[in-house]
């Protein structure tokens, strides 16, 4: 066979590191190159299909303006979809905006302005003035604004820079798609689809608030689904997401839910038979012969794998074993089987693992005696590792071990093997009924088996204090310097350096965050630490006093530039707390003891061992989130 036909395959990314907006206007032609490339081995498969036909029908027929969602854990195509559908509906003549990051209105505007600029230049050139224009015209009442405040080249060269962010109204940026969309149709094209992609993202660092994202979100959705028109939004979102947006804003949920175009990723690619039918349609799209490269059986060992949520990752890991099943065939010749996918697996080699429970479960049978002192026994445990749905007698026979099953030592079988309908299964590897305990909920144990009040985790607190509700919300997209210890009479304090901008109006400024626990408040010292910073700002939290003590905010009128905010971290908000926390934290305790200094150690602890996975990341800061 002629192995250059499964470089495609062989080099698909597993991952697509999605453009933000300030990538769309500085590099599109690298976006438009790697956004093909990964939709080159994308195969619409099922509803995939079905949600491309609604699009057209949406943007060409119906002629009324629609909001879509993309959604699905991590892991299940999400991205992988929406590029697939940007691609499409770019190759049918409609001017999609490729799938892109953004955390406030401005780059939501600003991502739809530069790839209509790009397209345009690749030909309708004239469209490009009259796009220039439209774009000036919504940006240029709040650069007026901002121009009379501060010196508009300073302000210009900001803007440039991006150390500025323009105050979009959310009314603005709807209207500005509207026009923007006209524009494309005197362009030539029939219609404009615009692809957002992890709306956790956006959630997670939205300016100026949480509270502000929903209500912005919310009117978009709404302004967008009564107009005229031919165009489209679609938002892709995870699972955890969506069950925020239920628990906060119900009614922006119900209008998605509404849509033709809100679409499950999990429907069509959470299912045993999608590896085989992903290779077949490869096999089409490339002109290879597959059964030479990876046998049908081993298709369907993959199937049962990734359908499991708790032992794969759906078609994300899917698609990186049928990568590992080429690079074998490269350099065998021979076809992937079943016990190569589990070595693949004991060896680390296949990487987006949900729980780490298969190599666990093969590692534990592997090491019975009776298993380990046979070579024959491992074969069987491992190829029935490979079914666990079920390793029927075909499979068995076709890899000429049924006898070998058959004569399996009685106490080994007893203890390691479990017949299912579909078939003999390692028991390790048995469905579990129970519900698996998720990142956030392990390390809400670990926290809780831990936690007691006092100075070291009243530091921890301090520490949570500054990374997850200073840093994080408050001075995102600031140039901060790492932390350090200073001592100002005698207390220590971890201090953090930001330089940016609250304001338009008030440009490049340095703020000095100070944060020490203490038990209680000393008398203050009004001489700034940081000698050139405009404003010093000392968080010192109270370990050590009545819950129902007030806190104070402290400023010297000799001082104006230090404030000095004294927190009581025993208080307690019980209604805030039954409002705002994730339910499940009150399995651990009950409303009335979710005080400042519980809640700032959990998230310190959440944030410090949140894992690699984007996925346990999200976990966490869906339970963050709301903490702050």
């Amino acid at each position: 066979m002629d192995i250059t036909k499964l470089r495609h395959i062989l080099n698909k990314e597993s991952i697509l590191i999605t453009a933000n907006a300030r990538e769309l206007g500085q590099a599109p032609q690298d976006v438009l190159e790697r956004y093909r490339h990964y939709a080159l081995t994308h195969v619409p498969l099922g509803d995939t299909t079905k949600q491309l036909k609604n699009l057209e029908k949406v943007l060409i027929e119906n002629q009324h303006c629609a909001v879509g969602a993309i959604v699905g854990p991590y892991g299940y195509g999400k991205t992988s979809t929406a590029v697939h559908l940007w691609k499409e509906l770019r190759d049918r003549k409609i001017l999609a905006i490729p799938p892109f990051l953004w955390v406030n209105l401005s780059e939501l505007m600003d991502a739809v302005y530069h790839w209509l600029k790009f397209e345009f230049s690749l030909g309708p050139k004239a469209c490009i003035e009259p796009l220039n224009k439209l774009y000036e015209r919504y940006r240029q009442s709040y650069k007026d604004e901002i121009f009379r405040k501060i010196d508009p080249e300073v302000a210009q060269e900001l803007l440039d820079r991006g150390s500025l962010v323009l105050e979009i109204r959310p009314d603005d940026v709807v209207a500005f798609f509207k026009d923007a969309s006209n524009l494309c149709e005197q362009a030539g094209y029939k219609g404009m689809a615009i692809f957002t992609d992890e709306l956790q993202a956006t959630l997670a660092q939205y300016k100026p608030s949480r509270d502000e994202f929903f209500a912005h979100l919310f009117q978009i959705v709404k302004d967008i689904q009564g107009l005229e028109g031919n165009w489209a939004l679609i938002i892709s979102m995870d699972e955890d997401t969506e069950g925020m947006i239920t628990l906060r804003r119900q009614d922006i949920l119900t209008r998605l839910q509404h849509s033709a175009l809100y679409f499950r990723v999990k429907d069509v690619y959470n299912r045993r038979e999608y590896p085989a039918e992903l290779w077949a349609a490869f096999e089409q799209r490339f002109g290879f012969e597959g059964k030479e490269v990876i046998s049908t059986y081993t298709l369907d060992s993959i199937g049962q794998v990734a359908a499991r949520n708790d032992l794969g990752a759906g078609p994300r890991m899917v698609t990186q074993v049928l990568a590992l099943a080429v690079k074998s065939y490269e350099k065998s010749g021979q076809a992937y089987t079943p016990a190569q996918f589990v070595d693949d697996f004991l060896a680390g080699l296949v990487l987006f693992d949900q729980q780490g429970k298969f190599p666990t479960a093969v590692k534990k049978a592997l090491d019975n005696d009776l298993v380990r002192s046979s070579e024959i026994n491992k074969q069987v445990v491992k190829l029935l590792a490979a079914y666990p749905m079920g390793c029927s007698d075909t499979t068995l026979t076709a890899f000429e071990l049924l006898e070998a099953f058959q004569a399996f030592p009685s106490l080994a079988r007893k203890e390691l093997i479990i017949q299912l309908a579909g078939g003999p299964t390692l028991r390790y590897l048995a469905e579990e009924v129970v519900v698996i305990e998720n990142i956030a909920q392990r390390l809400t144990n670990e926290f809780v088996s831990r936690f007691s009040p006092g100075k070291v985790y009243a530091a921890r607190a301090a520490e949570g204090l500054l990374a997850q509700v200073i840093t994080i919300p408050t001075f995102t997209g600031w140039k901060a310097d790492n932390p350090k210890e200073v001592d100002v009479n005698g207390i220590k304090y971890q201090s953090v350096r930001f330089q940016g901008s609250f304001e338009n109006s008030y440009p490049d400024r340095v703020i000095s965050v100070l944060v020490a626990a203490v038990p209680q408040s000393p008398v203050p010292i009004w001489k700034k630490n940081n000698q050139d910073a405009d404003i010093e700002l000392r968080f010192e939290l109270n370990f050590s006093v009545l819950n129902t003590e007030p806190g104070r905010l402290i400023v010297s009128p000799d001082c104006p530039d230090i404030a000095i905010f004294q927190l009581n971290m025993m208080a307690v908000n019980h209604d805030e707390a039954t409002r705002i926390l994730p339910k499940f934290l009150f399995e651990y305790y009950t409303p009335e003891r979710w005080d400042s200094l519980l809640t700032l150690s959990l998230m310190d602890h959440l944030y410090k061992n949140r894992g690699d996975l984007p996925e346990e990341q999200n976990r966490i800061n869906a339970v963050i989130q709301p903490l702050r």
